[in-house]
């Protein structure tokens, strides 16, 4: 039965847009200034005449929701939203359809103005602004990137301003409206009902790519939600261990055999806005007692960092909290040994977590703005993985994944790091060669109050897997 998913995008990005507005401190702006963003461009393959589905630039589709190519927009200091869009060559309507004009482009996306994109000068003479920002210079934290060159050269006829658009786009972006969460309690909910029908219909000898199937199955067949959010993770048995599995060189093509785990990192794109959610269980339905250790262990670090969560709290300190609670885990397991604060002091947590605890997400799985505005990141061991250093705020949507991994390369080089060997159980590690590993992955709303989790649909402890998972 169809769930389709149906954004209302002039609503959402009316709410993006005056939101991002005040932090723009428009009203303290001269009001004829104006932000000029340009869209994103269709890709080839290299040099071939194929092209990448588009994709479009994460910003022009935060303040105006076009997911078409080619597009420019203008956004006035009282709201009033300009969109130009490329007049295409009338014989491309037999392999695109009938070509979009300005009372369409009106329309669709509930701008006030819209124009072809040979009218951008024409519009700028018009409104004579005495200052244009643009999104020109920056870098992003998590890819090292910068901003694409501006193409529109008839900007640099006026005042510009390249630097300042940048940051404040990504503060804006990391509380959400109450629009955009609104939408992505759906898009998330319908990532973990994909789960839910992948954990039904997992069984032994099983390819793991029949997994990847069956998730995208459900999230495109019932709730039309087409793209990845990234490349599915569908690992099983010691290849859960492998923090990126599924990619070009590893594409979720193990025979799942009966005893093993499988972790499923797998999350969609909902009108650009990604979900990311991670299950681990076992491939028969019914946990070994050395599964329900290790799964219980991260299933406590994952409850104990969300209930620890709410507005004021460093997501440094959850992180550390994690670990803490990871370490506690594996000192009763037996596969540690030493005092606790003596293991945090010397990272032996790395050893088997070897990334943060989550980051943010929204228009990007790795949403902009995790590093609070000259604050530099951690060079301590564990913290310079973490993909944030904010002050948790409401409105922040995080992921929340511990994970607990049995790594050989990793674990061997603790076994001969003097710091680190002694904590090291390695005659007990040593039964867990094989493992892989435990990932548990929420999407997590801050609110005033502390948290709400917004897949909290899909089973969770040993006992809600097991029952769950019966045929």
């Amino acid at each position: 039965m169809s769930k389709i998913i149906i954004p209302d995008i002039p609503k959402i990005c009316k709410s993006t847009t005056s939101h991002f507005l005040k932090y723009f401190k428009a009203n303290q702006k001269p009001q004829d200034a104006i932000v000029f963003l340009e869209g994103g461009l269709e890709l080839p393959f290299y040099d071939t005449d194929g092209e990448y589905l588009f994709r479009q630039e994460s910003n022009f589709h935060y303040l105006f929701g076009v997911k078409e190519a080619g597009f420019y927009g203008i956004v006035k200091m009282d709201g009033t939203r300009i969109l130009f869009l490329p007049q295409l060559p009338e014989s491309l309507q037999i392999f695109l359809g009938p070509n979009l004009r300005p009372e369409d482009v009106k329309r669709m996306y509930g701008v006030e103005e819209a124009y072809y994109d040979s009218q951008i000068e024409e519009v700028l003479s018009k409104l004579n602004p005495s200052m244009i920002y643009l999104y020109a210079k920056g870098v992003n934290s998590d890819s090292g990137s910068q901003p694409a060159p501006i193409r529109t050269k008839a900007v640099y006829k006026y005042s510009t301003n390249e630097t300042e658009l940048h940051d404040v786009l990504f503060e804006a972006r990391t509380v959400k409206t109450k629009e955009e969460i609104d939408f992505m309690r759906l898009a998330i909910n319908g990532t973990a009902e994909a789960h839910r029908a992948c954990m039904k219909y997992c069984k032994p000898g099983m390819y793991e790519f029949e997994l990847e199937a069956e998730f995208y199955r459900v999230a495109y067949g019932q709730y039309g939600m087409r793209n990845f959010g990234y490349f599915p993770i569908c690992a099983s048995g010691n290849k859960g261990a492998t923090m990126h599995y599924g990619h070009a060189g590893h594409p979720n093509r193990k025979i799942m055999e009966d005893g093993e785990m499988v972790l499923m990192d797998v999350g969609t794109e909902c009108h650009r806005y990604a979900t990311d959610l991670t299950l681990t269980y076992p491939i028969n339905g019914k946990f070994t007692e050395q599964q329900k250790t290790i799964y219980n262990i991260a299933l406590n670090c994952n409850r104990g960092c969300e209930a620890a969560m709410k507005p004021g709290v460093k997501w440094y300190d959850i992180h550390e909290l994690s670990n803490k609670l990871m370490l506690k885990g594996l000192l009763e397991a037996g596969l540690i040994k030493g005092d606790l604060e003596e293991m945090y002091k010397n990272d032996v947590h790395f050893y088997f977590m070897p990334h943060g605890i989550g980051h943010l997400i929204g228009i990007d799985t790795h949403d902009v703005g995790g590093f609070n505005l000259g604050i530099p990141r951690s060079d301590n061991c564990s913290l310079k993985k973490c993909r944030s250093n904010r002050v948790l705020e409401a409105g922040n949507i995080y992921t929340v994944e511990p994970g607990i991994y049995f790594i050989p390369f990793l674990l061997e080089s603790g076994f001969k790091n003097e710091q680190v060997k002694k904590y090291l159980v390695e005659s007990e590690i040593r039964k867990y060669w094989n493992f892989g590993g435990v990932r548990i992955e929420d999407d997590v709303l801050v609110t005033e109050e502390g948290v709400e989790v917004l897949d909290k649909n899909v089973p969770r402890t040993v006992e809600e897997i097991e029952a769950f998972m019966k045929h």
